[in-house]
């Protein structure tokens, strides 16, 4: 079992603030206590007498770790009140009640970039979103870079080598990309992109000529030297003239980055009439997970199984639950012990599936009843997350059946955004740029995010993994509406939040090869 470490929580559900928390132990999402601040290795004498800086530190990466994840709470609430179906993908949403998914770390990451650019009440509009200093003076100096130094430490982290990127590490895969494409009419600031922006091979001559007045090769080197960390890339386009092929450009260049949200015409992260003539800037970004499991689950147990989803249909007879469809689903057994916790308050069972490198995560957050993922969506918060968290204990002998998943969906971050205090970023007549951009009346015409994430039962041998089920062992069955999260250790980040509402085999063996 990991150490224990302190973390500090927001105990409202609607504002995270930093200076109302409440501490706990969380050995399910920790700072590693065998180091001093994310890497540093300390002796026992300084584990034992921490400098005050060093508390400092650990203080504020806890604060903004619980941030983040209070944000992510937030945001799942405001998708759900600003659906961001694609109107191509009706159909499917017309049959099927919406899944959810989407990173808090990525979006939060990519809006602190945003911040850096932004002047004004733009920027005090992202700070109060994760109650992030802007104020100028010692203090706020000192926060500040301490919140660029969190996320610069885990891009490092969680993803390198750049945008464009499938990283994979001891089984564990994540696919990516954010960019930030403006329309030819827009001009960076040379500063901002040395800083904050990591070029693009096909583009980053052209964007500094705009800049500049020149695409020398030794600018682009240099381009490419600096903050080697930093995941945000910027395009150039012709939005004026073209608009309705770079609209499908970058839809094509987004799905080639995350191959896992599919290449059916039918889901799109850019929807057809999202760009015109009129676009300033689009903040797009994507994410797709899939990994292998600690313990893999027994491939000669995989087989059918069912999952219920609501239906607005009559019940039909000998129907356990009225309102609710049985739908076949490819469903995945394994025996062994898991990490639990039953939680009173998010009338909820957690179980943790740890991946094969150990330092990531799934959390599968059962409800107890069928229709109990309203009651835990609508009384969930970092604090009784985390607190579920701090109560898993290992349980022998449970038989674990979840289906095989491949959940994807995209969000609408201006509505969402807007929703929650930040519209002055998506306004012509508000938005302050001028941190970033060259030229007046940029803005963010466009804000959207596009999320994958698939389960497979490939992973290391267990020969637990293989026993049968028997009436005896625990039961953990994951066959109705429920709540999950990817969570990171070493570092802390909370990778993906979503919800399953309903389980497609179709679209699995559509669009994924075999594991």
């Amino acid at each position: 079992m990991s150490p224990e470490s302190s973390l500090h929580l927001p105990t409202s559900s609607t504002q995270f603030s930093m200076t109302h928390v409440t501490s706990i132990h969380s050995p399910s999402w920790p700072l590693d206590e065998r180091h001093g601040h994310e890497g540093n290795v300390t002796n026992s004498r300084e584990k034992s007498r921490p400098s005050s800086k060093s508390s400092s530190r650990q203080k504020a990466v806890a604060e903004l770790s619980n941030a983040i994840l209070q944000f992510g709470i937030n945001l799942y609430r405001a998708r759900q009140s600003h659906p961001a179906t694609p109107a191509s993908d009706a159909q499917h949403a017309h049959h099927h009640p919406e899944n959810v998914v989407f990173s808090p770390y990525l979006i939060a990451s990519t809006l602190q970039l945003m911040q850096a650019g932004a002047r004004g009440e733009t920027a005090a509009q992202i700070s109060r979103l994760f109650q992030w200093p802007v104020e100028a003076g010692v203090d706020g100096q000192e926060k500040a870079e301490q919140v660029v130094h969190y996320f610069e430490h885990r891009d490092k982290r969680l993803l390198p080598d750049g945008c464009h990127d499938h990283y994979q590490k001891a089984g564990f895969t994540i696919q990516y990309d954010c960019c930030l494409h403006r329309d030819r009419r827009v001009t960076l600031k040379e500063d901002f992109q040395t800083r904050h922006l990591r070029p693009v091979a096909e583009d980053s001559a052209a964007s500094t000529s705009q800049s500049t007045g020149a695409g020398s090769g030794s600018d682009n080197r240099r381009h490419k030297r600096a903050h080697g960390s930093r995941r945000l890339r910027s395009r150039s386009h012709d939005f004026i003239n073209d608009s309705v092929h770079q609209r499908w450009k970058i839809e094509t260049q987004l799905k080639e980055a995350v191959p896992l949200l599919g290449k059916s015409a039918t889901f799109e992260a850019l929807p057809r009439g999202t760009v015109d003539e009129n676009t300033s800037l689009v903040l797009l970004s994507a994410v797709g997970i899939k990994g292998r499991w600690r313990r893999r689950f027994d491939p000669i147990h995989v087989g059918e199984g069912f999952f219920y989803e609501p239906s607005a249909d009559e019940a039909a007879e000998g129907q356990p639950t009225e309102g609710w469809k049985p739908q076949a689903v490819i469903m995945m057994h394994q025996t062994g012990n898991f990490r639990m916790a039953d939680s009173a308050e998010l009338e909820a069972t957690a179980l943790e599936l740890p991946y094969k490198s150990g330092a990531r995560y799934l959390v599968v957050f059962l409800p107890q009843r069928r229709d109990g993922l309203a009651t835990l969506e609508a009384r969930m918060t970092a604090a009784n997350l985390a607190q579920c968290l701090r109560h898993m204990r290992r349980r022998t002998d449970v038989d674990l059946a979840l289906p095989k998943l491949h959940v994807r969906d995209t969000m609408d971050l201006a509505a969402a955004l807007s929703s929650m205090g930040v519209d002055a970023l998506f306004r012509r007549d508000a938005a302050d740029l001028s941190g970033m951009c060259g030229c007046e009346g940029a803005f963010v015409s466009v804000a959207r995010h596009a999320a994958a994430y698939r389960t497979s039962w490939k992973g290391r041998v267990s020969r637990s993994a293989a026993m049968p089920p028997t009436p005896e062992h625990e039961k953990f069955t994951v066959d109705r509406p429920f709540l999950f999260l990817v969570l990171s250790r070493r570092p802390n980040a909370v990778l993906l939040l979503g919800s399953v509402r309903s389980v497609r085999p179709h679209f699995c063996q559509e669009l994924l090869p075999s594991p």
